[in-house]
């Protein structure tokens, strides 16, 4: 088999993906036994995860597969992790499985910068992880800012594919859930519209608050209608936010849903 890795800040990015990949086509294993040897590697044998901190996240890739191509997802826990869990993961791997990977993604979110200036945060923050590695004796980081700049690198003296996109659309500030937000005004703009309505109301007994928690609270709003009492990835991973439908209306969701499989196919 080969596989393909993406490293992203956080399980709603993590649900898109997914999304994305069940489309395509993919089947999301839930039970450790389906798993390819090289999958099952990546599955931590010692619990607590993180020294003795019980409330740590699993270290857990969400795995997909179609045919005898395999899809690693990864959530970092933000993006000041990103590239730590990127080479922590590859230099915990056995070599055998590290040579069946054909490529690396990452996504990130803009916030309030436009995507270039977040693409050149997102490198600061690489050079600062391997010099941290450095310092403490170890190795530097198993990859370069070469993997995402030029597109192809070796890792631990594998040749894989690299690539970065910055949400929204690759190009302007913002998040996910802005993406999100421009599917559902075509997929279900009645509940958005509603619950829009129903934003602007309690927003004014909030105070201040920055547009991105705004826009989760709103996705939450909508994804509750649909799976009451249910995380927002919920919704994310089995609604309408991102499909066929809003791919035609949305040149948000039509251009990251075109990275993910494009990157698929230059991976393979």
């Amino acid at each position: 088999m080969r596989y393909v890795y993406f490293a992203v800040e956080g399980a709603h990015d993590a649900a898109a993906i997914g999304k994305i990949l069940r489309l395509e086509g993919f089947w999301h294993h839930r039970r450790a036994k389906e798993l390819p040897p090289a999958f099952r590697s990546m599955i931590p044998t010692r619990f607590p995860f993180w020294g003795d901190d019980l409330e740590a996240d699993a270290p857990i890739p969400y795995f997909y597969t179609r045919g005898e191509l395999g899809v690693a997802v990864r959530m970092a826990g933000g993006i000041g992790r990103i590239c730590q869990t990127i080479d922590d993961d590859f230099y915990a791997m056995q070599q055998r499985y590290v040579r069946q990977y054909r490529g690396i993604g990452v996504v990130i979110d803009a916030d309030e910068m436009t995507a270039q200036e977040a693409r050149e945060h997102f490198y600061r923050r690489l050079g600062y992880a391997d010099a941290r590695k450095q310092e403490r004796e170890g190795e530097g980081l198993c990859f370069s800012r070469r993997l995402f700049d030029e597109g192809k690198e070796k890792v631990l003296d594998v040749s894989m594919r690299g690539g970065v996109y910055v949400l929204p659309d690759d190009a302007q500030s913002g998040t996910l859930e802005d993406l999100l937000i421009s599917g559902g005004n075509i997929a279900f703009p009645e509940i958005v519209g509603a619950a829009r309505d129903y934003m602007d109301k309690v927003g004014k007994r909030l105070g201040s608050q920055p547009p991105s928690h705004l826009n989760k609270a709103l996705v939450g709003c909508v994804g509750n209608v649909f799976n009451p009492g249910k995380a927002n990835q919920i919704s994310i991973y089995r609604d309408g936010w991102i499909s066929p439908q809003t791919r035609e209306g949305s040149p948000a969701v039509d251009g990251f849903y075109r990275f993910i499989t494009e990157f698929l196919e230059r991976a393979q």
